[in-house]
């Protein structure tokens, strides 16, 4: 099987990321957020 350079160049940035201990969270580019979930992703509050 062969992977195009940018799936592997992806792979090899989550791979980093999981060795330095950071979370990461993947979703579809058309995905739909409510605004609490967009603000709980990004790890803020929401106002009121």
């Amino acid at each position: 099987m062969i992977l195009p350079r940018e799936a592997v160049s992806l792979l090899a940035f989550i791979l980093a990321q999981a060795v330095e201990g950071r979370g990461m969270t993947v979703v579809p580019s058309h995905a739909e957020l409510t605004t609490q979930e967009a603000a709980d992703m990004l790890n803020v509050s929401r106002p009121i």
